[in-house]
Formats: structure tokens, C-alpha cells, sequence
């Protein structure tokens, strides 16, 4: 979204969380869209150094992930290694 895009993490986040919502209701919770907005959401909570928050919502991304693309695809890799990194101590 444009405000995260120019550094307004303030503004984007609940636009964000209002987009989780539409995919949600429209698409399910299981929707590819779903785990993109919940990948969105948690970068914004990880930024402002909420990394229990992010991770709780990154942990949803990557369940979706996982089923819709398979544990070995590109993406999967990319949001679990993220995942680790804030489990173990958070992300710089």
C-alpha cells in the first residue's frame, strides 16, 4: 500500500488490516490473499518492534502458505526463515 510504500507505517497499518478483513470475507481465511495481507500486517508490527504480534501473524501466513503452495516453495522458505529469525530474538 502507498503509505507503507513512503514510510507512513502509521497510516498503512489499518489499511491493511482493513484489506485482511475484505480478502477474509470474501476469499475465506485460507485464501493465498489472506496470508499477503497477513505477510503485510506483521512487517508493519515488526517494524514497530511488536515482534509477538508480527510473528503470531506471520504464523498464519505461512500455515496458509504451506497448504496452498507446498513447504518447499520459494515463499514458504521466505516466511518461515523471517519467522525463525523473530522467534530467535527478532528481525534488525
Amino acid at each position: 500500500m502507498l503509505h507503507n510504500s513512503v514510510g507512513d507505517a502509521e497510516a498503512a497499518l489499518p489499511l491493511y488490516c482493513q484489506a485482511l478483513a475484505v480478502w477474509e470475507r470474501a476469499l475465506g481465511p485460507g485464501a493465498p490473499e489472506v496470508a499477503h495481507a497477513l505477510t503485510d500486517v506483521a512487517v508493519i508490527h515488526l517494524e514497530r518492534g511488536e515482534d509477538a504480534a508480527g510473528a503470531a501473524l506471520l504464523a498464519r501466513a505461512l500455515d496458509i502458505q504451506t497448504d496452498v503452495l507446498g513447504p518447499e516453495h520459494s515463499e514458504v522458505l521466505a516466511i518461515k526463515e523471517v519467522l525463525e529469525e523473530v522467534r530467535a530474538g527478532g528481525v534488525a
